[in-house]
């Protein structure tokens, strides 16, 4: 047995429907009221275990379910414990594991189940205990339960129902609703016009009756194209959907389906023994030849909801219809099963970023180091059941294999006991193959039709072997060596992944991954796994970029991520030190560093030589390598590092020491640095100068003003018979960094002399000025973004009449803002919390490290001084203004575009203002410790204001005609934020149309037309949480920039790249760690560059009431105050059932 067991982190803090379907599940059974189980009912609908069952039995289970709360760490089901409940996971995480009876504290790691997954079964068909099974929490855990007598009672008296729910066909995840509707229509028309096509086809000395080639299905499927043509790549793909929807079947049981005459496919018939469509048995036939005749009896039967295919004079349509919605709105699934489908051997370099780009979001790879990503690509491949009940793995048997589940979901069972089931994206396998064990459980498939991604276990081995064996340690240092480097290559590389990265001309989405941290050992060029901080620093000090001794990207993750494991200060202190030592140590006399070292320092210094141990260093080579690394951290920390009074105290020294060692050219790059860093408030900047009203904390636009500098001779009059030939001497790699915008943070500079024409007579508003004092007959609303040291007026209650207005930075904590509260209030505060009381009056209590606590707060939120024992209900608090709903009537007369120009300039703006630190400082919780996030926190409000907005306005229609009416313009609003690239407003608008308070409305949804209802459907696939969103994925992957990203989906994946990797690995920093989440933000920064449509602007300058209405909304936010007016205007609906 093995004690191995992947650790887990804690959990990301669920979503304010996640904690009221908890809260709800919280009363007792006999307390709920009707609307109590729609919100429960509503949330076991969306939940993989439960989506199938019919909506009856899901709402008898939300009738009867409790709920319990596990702390970390702690068991749920123990070895010989009568289970006598069914779990199902709301939120968090548990571990499955077989224990050792004879030493409990041997045991091994199963598997492990995230929300939606269920365990317990055996309560319902078993023997209601497990002989050797423990469950334990993860993390903090909430998970549903229902009692093993209720689910038997449901199985008596919907047995045949369950049954049939439970063995379907589970629907592919890839595709969603509109797909899946094509494809089956497809079929139907393929059974009614090919079936004279198929005939007998002999593998040795048996016959397989009903095939036909892939050449023939392909060539006849493009004789019905119509405009657009189709290419044979396209219908290939067509045919590779048949196959894994298990409409076809090939006769060697090969995965992929060939357009060629030699590979034959078996077409799934009705047959006169069987009422549901089979492929028809082989026939042992060695000399007698059997002709297969097509007749009526074959037909599969009609789906009544679909098209009748029988007419032959609409085929042509039809098939032109079903064949580009498969292609227009799958085409990424399809490519990623094409790739994968082809062996090893046949993936091309196109193929492999396709497949990376596929895993690197599922849950087994999501975490590993992105070299592995790369290296897996290589092994896996999909493996199909097309049958429910087939076992993947049996109890006992050899593992073979590292699996992943890619469509249906899988029984795990002991002792033919099910221990719990496992769906999308769940993975199992990996820990027994590095363990060397066998099965100690059986895996089943739960429906037709399974597909799984496999990686053969000796693949696996052979890749950790690798990079082991390419692993080596030095000098504080731990990488992985890649290959044999000439100066030139590494220049090259060094090159390729500055271009990548910093030129926005040539990133791309799929490029991201390869952009690896570099160093140069052993003449190798190496990606870094860990070192010690003070390693890092030395090399930055003594390594050259322009020779690729470090590559940027090295240089840029460790000054985007430093702060995770040392402050600014001592980064300034540690660099100060290096600059100043380069003139060599003293015994006595000379100068001071920071630490109290003393140095020479003369003149001519630059030219001293020193020995590092591994050979000399120049000292004028250092002094300038520590200038250029200082303008790569200008060019990642920007305009939040530039108002660092650290920072700055270290630069004005930096700079007076480059003068001093009349080391000019470094001077300039530095200067360079700044100006650009300074580019990503220069919009507002420029408008606010003609104004006369520049706040004085705005840094100085001139470089050396903002240091307090003399600028040299040089930066104003070039000497052109000096050494540098009349000009600053600055390598060509950061001469094309600084000549762009800083990394994620702005656009580039033509997009910004563009705007800058365009917006030239428009006012931008000021910092301190509220929205309202903005005047709309610009044409433009453009808030300016905030910085730690602005200030903001902070209301802070102590009841409904006693309240107090705080002048604040946003930068101070809530250790402050509770201080002089209390100092207003007469209080204690030792005795008293800051707490956030939300519209439905539930407390939250604020941490007393964290900044700029006003900018989280729930949309309606309001700021409270509560007694720490105070309750966490206190409705009765709650402010009139918290629960009063628009003091505007929706612009109905609009043109839905318009309203989605006015939503995406204003969540582009809100989008632009947020610095690519804060979503560094939210990745890694410097919130807690100062860390200011509030440019993101606004983002993130906004999309919670556009939810409720929709939901509000909805809510408050009273005619049945015009809220038809309002709900068809909501979903028009959302296709064409869809067009516009604006996936923040798109998925909030979604979102609040799938909430239980309007999918509640039935009278009204019968009203919507048929093809605005599809179109929602399909638009609801790209909120499929249980896929790691990937359609949405692949739809912002596809697109190219300027986009406007879902953020809870990006700022989850810095939460998990945090959470799931260690910072330190025995005092080493994960360095892997820290280029992912480089990375990350790399990918978010990518999507800042490029010009939103014009269009946008004209609309929005031309319709000043519109603009006004959609920068300030307001809306209810308390979700029982929203049920209760959505019962108000529609009563229970009582299904047929």
């Amino acid at each position: 047995m093995s004690t191995y067991m992947t650790l887990l982190p804690r959990r990301q803090p669920g979503t304010k429907a996640d904690n009221v379907v908890v809260n709800t599940l919280e009363m007792r059974p006999a307390d709920r009221t009707d609307q109590d189980i729609e919100i429960i009912t509503s949330k076991l609908k969306k939940l993989n275990v439960l989506q199938l069952l019919p909506e009856n039995v899901i709402e008898e289970i939300g009738r009867h379910a409790t709920t319990k709360s596990f702390a970390a760490n702690r068991p749920v089901v123990i070895p010989d414990v009568t289970v006598t409940h069914l779990y199902i996971i709301l939120t968090g995480s548990v571990a499955v594991m077989v224990i050792d009876l004879n030493d409990p504290s041997k045991f091994v790691s199963l598997c492990t189940l995230t929300t939606g997954c269920s365990f317990g079964e055996t309560c319902i068909f078993g023997k209601q205990s497990y002989k050797d099974i423990m469950i334990t929490t993860c993390e903090d855990t909430d998970v549903m339960c229902v009692e093993g007598e209720l689910m038997k009672k449901l199985f008596m008296s919907h047995g045949s129902e369950l049954d049939k729910s439970l063995l379907a066909s589970n629907p592919s995840a890839d595709y969603g609703p509109a797909v899946s509707a094509a494809i089956r229509t497809l079929w139907q028309m393929i059974s009614f016009h090919f079936g004279d096509h198929l005939r007998d086809h002999r593998v040795g000395t048996m016959v397989y009756p009903a095939c036909s080639s892939g050449r023939e299905l392909v060539d006849w499927l493009l004789s019905y194209q119509r405009s657009p043509l189709w290419t044979r790549q396209q219908i290939t793909m067509i045919g590779q959907v048949l196959l894994n929807e298990g409409f076809l079947k090939q006769v060697l049981g090969e995965p992929v389906f060939q357009d060629t005459s030699s590979t034959h496919y078996q077409y799934l018939l009705l047959a006169p023994t069987s009422p549901q469509p089979i492929f028809p048995p082989p026939l042992f036939s060695p000399s007698v030849r059997h002709t297969f005749q097509f007749t009526e009896e074959h037909l599969s039967p009609l789906d009544p909801d679909l098209p009748s295919p029988i007419s032959g004079e609409s085929l042509p349509s039809l098939l032109d219809q079903c064949i580009n919605t498969i292609l227009q709105h799958s085409s990424d699934v399809l490519a990623t099963n094409a790739s994968l489908r082809k062996s090893s051997f046949h993936r091309t370099k196109g193929d492999l970023d396709v497949i990376v780009e596929d895993i690197k979001y599922m849950k087994g790879f999501m975490y590993l180091p992105e070299s592995a990503q790369e290296k897996l690509a290589k092994y896996v491949y999909v493996q199909n059941y097309p049958h429910a009940a087939s076992y993947i793995c049996r109890q006992g048997d050899d593992v073979k294999c590292w699996y992943t589940i890619l469509k249906g979901s899988v029984n795990v069972l002991r002792d033919e006991e099910v221990v719990c089931t496992l769906h999308l994206y769940d993975n199992f396998g990996k820990d027994m193959i590095e363990n060397d064990l066998k099965w100690p459980v059986t895996f089943q498939l739960r429906h037709n039709f399974g597909i799984v991604l496999c990686v053969d276990k000796k693949d696996l081995l052979e890749l950790n072997s690798e990079l082991k064996a390419n692993t080596i340690t030095e000098d504080g240092w731990e990488v992985v060596m890649e290959k044999k480097a000439s100066p030139d290559q590494k220049r090259r590389a060094n090159s390729m992944e500055t271009r990548d990265t910093m030129d926005s001309a040539t990133l791309s989405r799929r490029t991201l991954h390869r952009i690896k941290s570099r160093v140069t050992l052993r003449g190798r060029l190496c990606s870094v796994k860990k070192a010690s901080p003070n390693k890092i620093v030395d090399r930055l000090v003594q390594s050259d970029m322009d020779q690729g001794d470090v590559t940027t990207i090295f240089a840029e993750d460790f000054f985007l991520t430093y702060l995770s494991f040392m402050t600014t200060e001592e980064l300034c202190s540690k660099l100060l030190d290096k600059y100043i030592a380069s003139g060599g140590l003293l015994g006595g006399g000379g100068e001071e560093g920071v630490d109290g070292t003393k140095y020479l320092s003369v003149p001519g210094s630059e030219n001293v030589t020193i020995s590092n141990g591994h050979g000399s260093i120049d000292a004028s080579f250092r002094k300038r390598n520590i200038a250029k690394h200082v303008a790569v951290w200008i060019q990642a920390g920007s305009s939040l590092l530039l108002i660092d009074p650290a920072f700055k105290q270290f630069l004005t020294q930096l700079q007076n020491r480059l003068a001093k060692d009349e080391l000019l050219s470094e001077q300039e790059i530095l200067r360079q640095a700044i100006a650009t860093a300074m580019q990503a408030n220069s919009t507002w900047l420029e408008t606010a100068s003609r104004l006369d009203a520049v706040h004085p904390d705005t840094p100085s636009k001139d470089p050396y003003q903002y240091l307090g500098v003399d600028p040299p001779a040089s930066a104003s009059v070039p000497n052109k018979h000096s050494p540098l030939g009349g000009s600053p001497k600055i390598s060509p790699i950061l001469r094309r960094n600084l000549q762009s915008s800083p990394v994620g943070e702005s656009p580039t500079l033509k997009r910004r002399d563009k705007e800058r024409r365009f917006v030239q007579n428009m006012k931008i508003a000021l910092r301190g000025r509220s929205e309202d004092s903005i005047p709309l007959s610009l044409g433009f609303s453009m808030f300016p973004p905030f910085s730690p040291n602005d200030k903001d007026e902070v209301v802070v209650h102590l009841n409904r009449k006693e309240a107090v207005s705080l002048s604040l930075q946003m930068e101070d904590t809530a250790r402050v803002i509770l201080n002089k509260a209390c100092q207003h209030f007469k209080l204690d505060p030792s005795r008293h919390d800051l707490c956030e009381l939300d519209s439905a009056g539930v407390k939250v209590v604020m941490k007393l490290q964290t900044a700029s606590v006003h900018t989280k707060m729930s949309v309606n939120g309001r700021l409270f001084v509560f007694s720490a024992s105070a309750p966490i209900k206190m409705p009765e608090l709650v402010l009139p203004e918290q629960i009063v709903g628009p003091n505007k009537p929706f612009p109905i007369n609009e043109q839905s575009m318009d309203i989605a120009a006015h939503l995406t300039l204003y969540d582009w703006n809100l989008f632009m203002n947020i610095p690519q630190m804060e979503f560094i400082y939210q990745a890694f919780e410097l919130y807690k410790v100062g860390k200011v996030t509030t440019n993101l926190d606004i983002m993130t409000r906004r999309f919670n204001e556009i939810h409720g907005w929709v939901i509000t306005e909805l809510c408050l229609t009273q005619d049945i005609q015009k809220r038809t009416r309002l709900l068809q313009k909501f979903i028009k609003i959302a296709g064409h934020c869809l067009n516009f690239k604006n996936l923040n407003s798109f998925l909030a608008i979604v979102l609040a149309l799938d909430n239980i308070t309007v999918t509640r409305m039935h009278k009204v949804w019968k009203e919507v037309h048929a093809g605005l209802k599809e179109q929602l459907e399909y638009f609801k696939t790209f909120t499929n949480t249980s896929s790691n969103f990937k359609q949405l994925r692949d739809f912002q992957r596809m697109q190219e920039p300027p986009v406007i990203p879902y953020l809870p989906m990006m700022l989850k994946d810095g939460f998990f790249i945090h959470q799931h990797n260690e910072t330190f690995v025995k005092s080493s920093v994960n360095f892997e760690k820290m280029h992912m989440m480089a990375n990350m933000v790399r990918g978010i920064s990518f999507l800042k560059t490029g010009t939103l449509s014009r269009d946008i602007y004209q609309v929005v300058s031309r319709n000043q009431a519109l603009q006004g209405y959609i920068r300030s909304l307001k809306v209810i936010d308390n979700q029982k105050l929203q049920m209760d007016m959505s019962y108000l205007i529609e009563p229970k609906f009582h299904s047929s059932s």
